[in-house]
């Protein structure tokens, strides 16, 4: 655990990267899903490291391999986004450096940027870290955090529907944040909650699901009003 052991760890990274590829595309999912159970601690731990090259390494190899896992379809009622992406809410929850949590907001910014279409369960995780920016101690982390979440509520409504409640508590986080910096924030969160209860309230909600075709047979859509 020294701080001068960053190359061969690195090293041994790499290699867990190339399990972790490997096994991705040939396992079927469930067997893969106890296969990452078994890599993601390893990640983790490697991501909360106290040399910040092996950290920044974990967290970059993970956002690769994320993107990749991201590409595959996943129907509404599976949670395989979510476990997969559970290291980046644990880093960004246990990390005491703040350049360490940026880039897990960045991470996960990318990620958003590159998977739109296909995230399903792993939204949750993304409004987890998005949420857990809103009261980091860091102006810079709490904003790059809140300039996702913002750009989301105001381009994206109709792709979140099925994590609607998670979007409206990531955007109370902001506007039940404190800092010093964070009285505008705020205002501008409350508004977009206001715009979120509209869309609810106006049917757009139960409209959107109801297009949604790959939401599962049954699935009953958020009631307005």
């Amino acid at each position: 655990g020294d701080k001068g052991g960053g190359q061969p760890r690195v090293f041994s990274l790499q290699k867990l990267v190339e399990v972790a590829a490997f096994n991705m595309d040939i396992r079927p999912r469930l067997i893969w899903s106890n296969v990452w159970g078994v890599l993601s601690n390893h990640f983790t731990a490697a991501g909360l490291h106290p040399n910040p090259k092996v950290a920044m390494y974990a967290i970059d190899s993970l956002r690769q391999l994320s993107v990749k896992f991201l590409a595959k379809d996943e129907l509404r009622d599976f949670n395989f986004q979510r476990l997969f992406l559970r290291p980046f809410e644990a880093i960004m929850r246990d990390s005491k450096d703040p350049d360490i949590r940026e880039l897990i907001v960045m991470a996960c910014d990318s990620m958003i940027q590159a998977r739109l279409g296909q995230l399903r369960s792993g939204w949750k995780t993304m409004f987890a870290v998005l949420s857990l920016g809103a009261s980091d101690p860091s102006p810079n982390i709490s904003a790059l955090a809140f300039a996702c979440a913002k750009r989301l509520a105001t381009e994206n409504l109709e792709l979140l529907v099925f994590d609607f409640t998670e979007l409206v508590n990531c955007l109370l986080a902001f506007a039940a944040a404190n800092s010093r910096d964070a009285t505008n924030t705020a205002l501008v969160a409350l508004g977009l909650v206001k715009k979120c209860a509209e869309f609810l309230g106006s049917g757009g909600v139960a409209e959107a699901m109801a297009k949604d075709p790959s939401a599962k047979d049954g699935q009953k859509p958020v009631e307005g009003g």
